[in-house]
């Protein structure tokens, strides 16, 4: 974002970046829906501020594709079909699954057991019955992910996964929530997990890239 505003003036800059966040933070835990209409008037508003950081924030958030903006018409958050889910989620394997080739090797054992103690966590509590937000789960699932991504060699990569990166959380969280079943989910990441402590490349490809497309699944059903 900061290239998108360079030469804005510093307060405006400032403001800009409070809108940014607050509509990005509604769009990604879906108070704003998928075709939802995006006031100007009223976001300023409820912000206590004017237009210009709004319509300065509402177009790096459809640069970044959380939002669509039709001339004449309005401005809405992006509605997808489910062509499109599979399209992203198709992508986003791809690009994971190309990660993985070099941040196997970069991963460690520590960070992996970090992650797996948060997962095993939660698979005992789901195992006493207790409730289990789907909120911790979208960030758990954000945690594993975006450390195959930062561990690889691939910078071109990873600045690829960052441009869409709000659109991966949103779906994250999207899928964590269609799925429903939250043991289900916490035993898939188990698995990677496992799998990648045993470095086998050939065993974690196909399970990482049916992991990711599954969330399609999840996100396509409700779309």
């Amino acid at each position: 974002m900061t290239k998108i505003l360079a030469g804005k003036d510093p307060k405006i800059k400032n403001l800009t970046n409070v809108a940014y966040e607050t509509i990005k933070n509604s769009i990604v835990n879906n108070d704003l829906k998928p075709g939802d209409h995006l006031s100007e008037h009223m976001i300023a508003a409820s912000l206590g501020m004017s237009r210009t950081p709004i319509r300065e924030a509402l177009k790096v958030l459809a640069n970044e594709g959380l939002v669509e903006i039709h001339n004449g018409v309005g401005i809405f958050v992006k509605h997808m079909t489910a062509k499109e889910i599979y399209e992203f989620f198709e992508v986003r394997a791809a690009l994971e699954c190309a990660a993985l080739h070099t941040s196997l090797k970069n991963i460690t054992d520590h960070e992996i057991e970090q992650i797996e103690q948060e997962w095993l966590s939660l698979r005992d509590k789901a195992d006493q019955g207790q409730r289990i937000d789907f909120d911790l789960i979208a960030e758990l699932d954000r945690k594993l992910h975006m450390l195959i991504v930062n561990k690889c060699n691939n910078e071109y990569l990873k600045s690829i996964i960052n441009g869409i990166r709000q659109s991966i959380f949103r779906y994250q969280r999207l899928s964590a929530q269609a799925l429903g079943n939250e043991k289900e989910s916490i035993n898939q990441h188990l698995e990677i997990l496992s799998l990648l402590k045993e470095r086998n490349m050939e065993k974690i490809l196909p399970v990482l890239d049916d992991h990711i497309r599954k969330g399609a699944d999840n996100v396509a059903r409700n779309a």
